[in-house]
């Protein structure tokens, strides 16, 4: 089976809805692009069930080095709470993309310009 969980690695480029963003030096991601976990659970008779799961694709703790006017993007993108294009390039060159939602609190803008966000959707795939 395949691991479809994707952790770590130089990010070429980031673009959330078209806009172009800056992955910091230290960004280090959890891509997800499976859509089903499974877990086997046994009964009272000895028996194993495997359940099926359905979870959500995306990607987590996306560190972004950003100016406020980029801010101010993502911020509109957490208000609005709507589905955006999410594309990263990992410096393998392997692409992913998918629509994605922002997941959590709104960003907060740190002292030094960083802000870590979360996205999550029904498919976010290897594109490349």
């Amino acid at each position: 089976m395949a691991n479809n969980n994707v952790r770590g690695g130089t990010l070429l480029d980031v673009r959330i809805n078209g806009r172009p963003y800056n992955p910091t030096n230290d960004s280090s991601p959890n891509i997800n692009t499976v859509r089903f976990d499974y877990e086997n659970e046994p009964t009272g008779n000895g028996d194993v069930h495997t359940i099926r799961k359905r979870r959500f694709c995306g990607v987590t703790d996306l560190e972004l080095s950003m100016a406020l006017g980029d801010f101010e993007a993502i911020s509109e993108i957490w208000e609005a709470g709507m589905e955006v294009e999410v594309t990263i390039q990992r410096a393998d060159e392997s692409v992913y993309g998918g629509l994605l939602m922002p997941e959590g609190e709104a960003p907060a803008l740190s002292g030094d310009g960083k802000v870590t966000v979360s996205f999550v959707g029904r498919e976010f795939l290897k594109i490349n």
